[in-house]
């Protein structure tokens, strides 16, 4: 064999081997590549399926988290509730208890402030009357003053005591029996309109009311008949002889002397004209009686309309016209 047919002859063996070297080498790498896409697919799936585990997992995780927070959410929900319930409860208790004893305070007080405002009552009263026993009742004229009055009309003079702050004057009937014209001079020299109210002839007693209003100093009816008693001091203030708001002073020589069915005080305070429908006053600033005679000829004696039936008579009056108001 020649050298040529020799070369031909390797160069057809080298083509031969190189071709299954490289059919080798591609079906080796289709086997690898195929290999590797199916190992890929198989990771994808089992990556998919995994993934979808963990979400299923997160999931269940997720609605039982939920689920325990809404439970404990509902049970703190309850716990709070109950709790402000009984902060409440217990509020309303307190806030009760502290009305509850507000009021029995304020009920104490009233009652100290009662009990306190009777004792100095008594104390003031007990001390006028060692003021009055001693001073000759210079210690309560300067308040008695303020509720007497002068009663001027056009046919005299006379004497009234306040015995209502609305105005209403107690005088003798007989001061203004027949005047066409009268006014009211209080203590403060002041003159005032004045009406009739209403009179009783029976007891020579008659209300007036200043015309013009006010407010104005009382007096109060002695309604304790151990003070209107005999030897008990008295004072009468009045207009005597037409002197503005004089007094004079003397004692009770008869607790209830009756004439003509009317029942009086007699006592030894000299009463001259312009004392009549003036009052009579204890040593307790109170009424005992309205002065309103003396007995002609003698000295002495006087006599004033009963503080009982004073009262009852102004009172009877002063009802009537304001009943229909």
């Amino acid at each position: 064999m020649s050298d040529r047919s020799l070369f031909l002859s390797l160069f057809v063996a080298l083509t031969v081997i190189t071709g299954l070297l490289g059919f080798y080498q591609y079906s080796s790498f289709e086997n690898i590549r195929e290999t590797q896409a199916a190992q890929y697919q198989a990771f994808q799936q089992s990556l998919q399926k995994t993934q979808g585990e963990i979400q299923a997992e997160i999931a269940a995780v997720n609605d039982e988290l939920k689920s325990l927070l809404d439970v404990r959410t509902s049970a703190l929900e309850q716990e709070f509730s109950g709790k402000v319930s009984t902060v409440e409860r217990v509020v309303n208790q307190t806030r009760k208890e502290s009305e509850r004893n507000i009021d029995v305070l304020s009920s104490q007080l009233e009652k100290i402030e009662q009990s306190s405002s009777e004792k100095i009552a008594t104390l003031e009263d007990q001390l006028k009357s060692v003021r009055v026993t001693n001073k000759d009742f210079s210690a309560i004229i300067k308040d008695i003053i303020k509720a007497v009055v002068s009663v001027k009309t056009d046919t005299g003079i006379g004497s009234g005591v306040l015995v209502d702050s609305r105005g209403y004057v107690l005088t003798n009937y007989h001061v203004i029996r027949g005047a066409a014209k009268a006014a009211i001079i209080t203590f403060d020299n002041q003159a005032h309109p004045v009406k009739l109210v209403g009179i009783h002839e029976a007891t020579d007693l008659a209300v007036l009311q200043i015309g013009d209003g006010g407010d104005f100093t009382a007096l109060d009816f002695e309604d304790r008949e151990s003070r209107i008693e005999v030897g008990a001091k008295v004072i009468a203030v009045g207009n005597p002889g037409g002197l503005e708001f004089s007094v004079t002073e003397g004692i009770i020589s008869s607790a209830k002397r009756k004439i003509n069915e009317v029942l009086y005080v007699q006592h030894d305070v000299p009463i001259n004209p312009g004392n009549s429908g003036g009052p009579l006053v204890n040593i307790q600033g109170n009424i005992v009686g309205i002065n309103t005679q003396k007995r002609s000829g003698f000295e002495g004696i006087g006599f004033a309309i009963h503080a009982e039936v004073a009262d009852q008579v102004a009172r009877e009056i002063i009802l009537k016209a304001t009943a229909g108001s």
